[in-house]
Formats: structure tokens, C-alpha cells, sequence
């Protein structure tokens, strides 16, 4: 029965990398600046507002906030947020926070709008946890890092690839 589960769910992952693969768009790969780590220029929350769940991926839309260190700075985002992978299980509600950094720290007005992609991982039983490290937005420059692990509710196991995409309100 284990190495049943094990190999569903290698074959998920190896199939959902290829859809991900085919539904994003190929970038440059760019090698890291060492002189220009990043800086991080606030938090972004996001509210799962509706969403779908399947065995090999999920799909739900986002109402977000970002929000400068300072407070001083608040912009609203709409998103949504695919997962492609091993994906059982519906989740009833969640919160997703991270920090955002990027290359400078004065960003124009809607700099995070845009697409990322990255890894996620969780398990979720009543309460549960799930973190996402995301790549993306203004070339491919900003950084979203869990600030704290998403908080969702449900029955649902994760394991993949995510891709979101933000558009500024």
C-alpha cells in the first residue's frame, strides 16, 4: 500500500510539473545578483475567496493586501493561486502571508502584479498549515517568502508546484 502512495504520488508530481510546465510561459534563467540580495518592502495577505480542489491540483481565487513596513502603503490585488500536484481534499477557507522582496525598496504602484511560480507543501485536518515560496512579478525580481505558514481549514493533503498570478485593483 506504501509504495502504491509513493508512486501516485511520484507520478502526480511528475505530471503536474508538465502541466505547470505548459501553462507557463519560459524565462530566461538568470543567474542570482550577489551585489543586489533584495530588500524586503513589506507583506503581502491573501484570502482565499473560492477555489476548486482536484487529486493533481487546485485552483482558487485571492482578495490580497500588501502593506509597507510603514503601514503608509496599502494596495489591493486580486489573484489566483494554481497548484499542480498532489492536491486530496477540499479546503473551506485560508489565509496566505508573505514577505515581499525585491530589488529595491521604492517599488511603483503595482509592482506585484504579475505571475510566480514556486513549490508548496502542507497537510491540513480540521486546522492545518501550508507554505509557498513564490518567484515572480516585476521581471521576475520579487520574492514572496512565508512570513507565517498559510492558516486554512479543511481535510486536504499538498504537495507541487503553484503558480499565482496578482492583478492590481
Amino acid at each position: 500500500m506504501r509504495k502504491c502512495l509513493a508512486f501516485a504520488a511520484v507520478a502526480a508530481l511528475g505530471f503536474s510539473t508538465s502541466a505547470y510546465s505548459a501553462d507557463t510561459p519560459a524565462a530566461p534563467a538568470e543567474e542570482p545578483k550577489k551585489d543586489r540580495p533584495g530588500v524586503e518592502v513589506g507583506s503581502l495577505t491573501c484570502d482565499l475567496v473560492a477555489g476548486t480542489n482536484f487529486i493533481v491540483g487546485s485552483s482558487h481565487e485571492l482578495s490580497c493586501v500588501f502593506k509597507s513596513p510603514s503601514g503608509k502603503r496599502i494596495e489591493g490585488y486580486t489573484g489566483t493561486i494554481n497548484s499542480y500536484g498532489i492536491d486530496i481534499g477540499p479546503v473551506t477557507s485560508g489565509t496566505l502571508v508573505w514577505g515581499v522582496v525585491a530589488p529595491k525598496a521604492n517599488l511603483k504602484p503595482g509592482s506585484l502584479a504579475g505571475s510566480y511560480g514556486g513549490v508548496s507543501a502542507g497537510v491540513t485536518l480540521g486546522a492545518g498549515v501550508q507554505a509557498n515560496v513564490l518567484l515572480g512579478g516585476l521581471n521576475r525580481s520579487i520574492a514572496l517568502q512565508p512570513l507565517s505558514l498559510q492558516g486554512q481549514t479543511g481535510a486536504n493533503i499538498t504537495a507541487g508546484v503553484t503558480g499565482l498570478r496578482l492583478t492590481k485593483q
